[in-house]
């Protein structure tokens, strides 16, 4: 993380945790307040579990857009290329502060890339840096990156459910994702090389478990 000044930090309440997200500018800090008015705690000042960082003009390389970054605390989770985008991905790691709180359906903690025609494929989570790399090219193919790290999973019907976990100002910013129900149209593996020998479906399943 190369900013030592940020511009604004405000207090948010998500699934019983009050989550501090400091801004490299003002723009970014009003986008996220207004995203989230009704989990906005005004006044209330928690330490920064977030970090959006806008890059600043002078990182501009040879007319290339330089990259819009997300931390929880001082790790790296995703990028994005717009404000906008940069507040969906801390919204998909929001939700996952509720999710991971369920206890009704299992967690999934995987890449989970949406069809057009209303299924899902799961790829293993650390493939999700790349799937968030390569998210245009996605899109021209059709896929949709689910925002959150982490998915629910119905064992009973093979189907990913994918449920409005916080209260977001649609006006100000829309979901990519549409919440609902998406069978599951295939598993992605890891190659047999990558630890060491071949894993059966239903190893590659148990990997995808965050608490497994």
């Amino acid at each position: 993380m190369s900013r030592s000044v940020w511009a604004a930090t405000s207090t948010f309440h998500v699934a019983g945790w009050d989550l501090g997200v400091r801004s490299s500018t003002p723009e970014l800090d009003e986008l996220v307040r207004r995203a989230l008015t009704a989990h906005h705690q005004p006044g209330l000042d928690a330490p920064a579990n977030f970090s959006l960082e806008a890059p600043r003009e002078e990182e501009s390389v040879r007319g290339a857009r330089p990259l819009h970054l997300l931390y929880e605390n001082w790790s790296p989770v995703a990028t994005a290329r717009s404000d906008a985008g940069l507040v969906q991905a801390l919204l998909g790691q929001l939700e996952s502060y509720a999710l991971v709180e369920r206890t009704d359906l299992p967690v999934l903690n995987a890449g989970v890339l949406l069809t057009g025609d209303g299924r899902a494929i799961v790829q293993p989570r650390d493939h999700r840096k790349d799937l968030q790399d390569r998210s245009r090219a996605l899109a021209k193919d059709g896929l949709t990156l689910h925002p959150s790290p982490l998915a629910l999973l119905d064992p009973a019907s093979g189907e990913i459910v994918i449920e409005p976990t916080l209260t977001v100002d649609e006006s100000v910013l829309s979901s990519p994702v549409t919440p609902g129900r998406f069978p599951i149209a295939a598993w992605g593996l890891h190659a047999p090389g990558e630890f060491g020998a071949a894993l059966s479906r239903a190893a590659a399943a148990l990997r995808a478990f965050p608490h497994v």
